[in-house]
């Protein structure tokens, strides 16, 4: 009889080791599972970040252009008015240039600076 328990509990220990080992094996797939899950959910931040980024450099630069664009053209209607000033024109004449030169700083004051 005690051989016969000896071997019970031999039996025992064994299928007991044998389901710590099926539970480790478990453990570490689901572990892999979750490094995996978590490498593509990096992966795929990383790419939303960098679409972030370039967008805001594309809105930036073109709100550099914009604005540049902008004071060359005031800066060269400005040089337009002095030029005709100084061959007599009135200034009734200038409205034009003026009302140009106003509406491009109507738009610089209103031109949106790209948010991060």
């Amino acid at each position: 009889m005690v051989l016969g328990e000896r071997g019970l509990r031999s039996a025992q220990a064994e299928e007991a080791a044998q389901q710590r080992t099926i539970e480790q094996e478990n453990e570490r797939q689901q572990d892999q599972q979750r490094r995996r899950s978590l490498a593509t959910q990096t992966q795929q931040n990383i790419r939303v970040a960098e679409s972030r980024e370039r967008n805001y450099e594309d809105a930036e630069r073109a709100y550099k252009a914009r604005k540049a664009s902008l004071e060359h053209q005031n800066v060269s209607l400005q040089a337009s008015i002095n030029r005709l000033r100084r061959y007599g024109q009135h200034e009734s004449e200038l409205n034009g240039y003026v009302k140009q030169i106003d509406a491009n700083n109507d738009e610089l004051r209103n031109l949106k600076v790209p948010l991060r």
